[in-house]
């Protein structure tokens, strides 16, 4: 039997299940829910895009690569996302696409990189930030959006699912010139500790708690032990100890594979990385990081179908509200998410995904799974999983 759900329910649980599959259920009043109407700053039927691209405007952009560094071989780090930020916070974000989308005093810095729902507003946050996740979320009480970064936070801890990050050829410095990042999922911690667990080891079966030390065994289907990866890689650098990967121009390494924020990863298309490197016990913690870069509609849509609810049962895109949250994502699209065809007419097919993160020195269990094996492709339609 189909489970019915309130829509304004639904739509709390679509943001629950997006991030972790969420624990709790959790009541917002329909005022909370709003999907953006077409006033002021509207596009009154769709903005039409461009031919020309725009130029950044005053939206923070990653630092620049540093000048006359020595880069050459280096040392090899494997680090994991321990903690994640729904949004990335206020203000969080790049100019993704290059333009001001109606942000601008200047006509031609307020260009649409492309065709905006008729319903959505378009517009990016003050200086040209694209970040619709955070546009969406901030239509949810405040304490709603804090409880689902905690569920989280409490699936990494649960050592269930991550991002490993393996970063090769850096020489330890405040600069280095050029390094090689590379990113992977990982479902989980599925292996004990060596001396055994502590006393809530238990608590997260069939994963174990991640410790954060350096000897969580993560499981990665592509990286090896050594940190050895045979899959494409991003190029980015070290500057004043802050990690860059501008992925804006690099089409070649394809998406990150977002893990930990639904059934199925996420992917981000020409991501940007920036985040703080500080040592510890032999390896590298990021803190203060940001992960912001193109996600399909229908990817969103995908990792939330796929779901249970936390009391089990049918996936949520066989709920007959399943529109509701259909709608939400939809209606939210406000970039391409192949920059490729930015500028050209087409209609947006991405949302402006940002997360904040950090990440800890991590170890690998090569071998893993490539995909949840706790997830089994649920009977969603096609229809339910793609925009109208």
């Amino acid at each position: 039997m189909v489970m019915r759900l309130r829509p304004a329910a639904l739509a709390t649980v679509a943001l629950s299940a997006l991030v972790m599959s969420c624990q709790l259920l959790l009541g917002i009043r329909d005022a909370d829910f709003d999907v953006a109407d077409g006033g002021s700053g509207g596009n009154d039927g769709g903005v039409e895009a461009s031919n020309e691209a725009g130029t950044s405007c005053s939206a923070p952009l990653p630092p620049r690569p540093p000048v006359g560094t020595g880069g050459g071989d280096g040392g090899t780090y494997i680090v994991a996302m321990k903690t994640i930020v729904l949004g990335g916070g206020p203000n969080a974000g790049f100019d993704l696409d290059r333009t001001c989308t109606c942000t601008a005093e200047d006509p031609a810095q307020a260009r649409a990189s492309c065709v905006h729902p008729k319903t959505s507003r378009g517009c990016d946050l003050d200086g040209g930030v694209d970040n619709a996740l955070l546009t969406i979320t901030s239509g949810f009480a405040k304490a709603s959006v804090d409880k689902f970064n905690d569920n989280i936070n409490d699936t990494l801890d649960c050592g269930r699912q991550t991002v490993l990050l393996v970063l090769q050829d850096y020489n330890g410095g405040p600069d280095d010139d050029k390094v090689v990042v590379f990113a992977d999922p990982s479902f989980g911690i599925r292996a004990p500790h060596t001396g055994g667990e502590g006393p809530d080891g238990n608590r997260c079966l069939p994963t174990y708690p991640a410790r954060w030390d350096g000897t969580d065994r993560w499981g990665s289907a592509r990286i090896r032990e050594d940190g050895y990866v045979t899959f494409p890689s991003f190029e980015g650098y070290v500057r004043d100890h802050q990690l860059v990967v501008d992925g804006r121009d690099q089409p070649s390494p394809g998406p990150i594979a977002l893990t930990g924020l639904g059934a199925s990863p996420l992917r981000v298309h020409r991501p940007v990385i920036v985040a703080k490197l500080e040592s510890r016990d032999g390896g590298l913690e990021l803190k203060d990081g940001v992960l912001a870069g193109r996600v399909l509609a229908t990817d969103v849509l995908t990792s939330f179908g796929k779901s249970v609810p936390p009391d089990g049962g049918e996936r949520y895109c066989q709920d007959d509200e399943f529109k509701v949250v259909q709608t939400l994502f939809c209606q939210a699209a406000d970039i391409m998410s192949n920059p490729d065809r930015d500028f050209v007419g087409d209609r947006c097919d991405a949302l402006a995904f940002v997360v904040g993160f950090t990440a800890t020195p991590a170890a690998v269990a090569p071998g893993a799974a490539p995909v949840d094996p706790e997830i089994d492709a649920p009977p969603c339609t096609e229809a339910s999983l793609a925009c109208p």
